[in-house]
């Protein structure tokens, strides 16, 4: 049914469902995608990808996405580039290496960039893990900010099931309150450095991108970095457990969170 008979990261975006393993870990990996999921007969798009993925510009593998797209009705620019309403998928490597994918108007992802991160530890002490991370969300701004009667719900999960120790659980969440205002990304490590948050707008530029399926000669952006904060503890989850961590990070997520602009 997929290309890949155990895929360890997944995001839905629009009408398209799309799905990678271990992006990045040993070379020339690629993102397969599903468009028309709402659709009797979804189309897989398995043989025709456009870009390939280095190994040699981040640590470990891109292990979950989060999913965000310009034309979303918030008038927001989540990844400066020369690309006016965009549609990307952000992955993050083992080290903080943040990896920005850009989608075309027909859905595929074309290229990719990949950038150092900042990271705010925020009074924590800094340490480091190869286990990846392995949960990503986009979450809603939403102006005013939520109450306590309405914190995200689980909407969805991906039924898809493999004997990868690194497979986690995807998230859509829906918060009925406020007007939409962009989108928070957060990603949570596999190896109990905590839930982090990846700071946007993101500054891709034009150099930084790298295109095609001969990823030889690919590149990491040293014209821009990203930034993280962190901002949760997680603990380890060497297997699937993501939805039991899950309702701790959203407590502290709608106690903390600050909304722009505070009302």
């Amino acid at each position: 049914f997929f290309f890949y008979s155990s895929p360890n990261a997944g995001v839905v975006l629009g009408d398209n469902y799309y799905y990678s393993k271990n992006l990045g870990r040993d070379g020339g990996e690629t993102i397969h995608f599903v468009s028309g999921i709402g659709a009797d007969d979804p189309t897989h798009h398995d043989d025709d990808a456009l870009v390939a993925f280095s190994d040699r510009l981040y640590d470990g593998a891109v292990l979950d996405f989060a999913a965000v797209d310009e034309d979303d009705g918030a008038n927001i620019e989540y990844v400066v580039d020369d690309e006016d309403d965009g549609a990307y998928l952000v992955g993050l490597g083992a080290s903080f290496e943040v990896v920005v994918i850009r989608l075309n108007d027909d859905g595929y992802p074309e290229r990719y960039a990949v950038l150092d991160a900042s990271v705010d530890w925020a009074d924590q002490d800094a340490s480091s893990d190869d286990s990846g991370f392995g949960a990503a969300y986009a979450l809603p701004r939403r102006n005013p900010p939520v109450s306590d009667g309405l914190l995200p719900r689980r909407l969805s999960r991906p039924s898809i099931r493999g004997d990868d120790p690194s497979w986690t659980h995807r998230y859509t969440f829906s918060i009925e309150s406020g007007e939409y205002e962009g989108a928070y990304m957060y990603f949570s490590s596999n190896g109990g450095l905590g839930t982090f948050q990846i700071m946007l707008p993101i500054t891709v530029p034009d150099a930084c991108w790298n295109n095609g399926t001969d990823h030889s000669d690919d590149v990491k952006c040293d014209a821009a970095t990203a930034a993280a904060t962190y901002v949760a503890r997680r603990p380890k989850s060497p297997s699937r457990r993501d939805d039991v961590r899950l309702g701790s990070f959203l407590r502290r997520w709608t106690a903390s969170v600050t909304f722009i602009p505070t009302p």
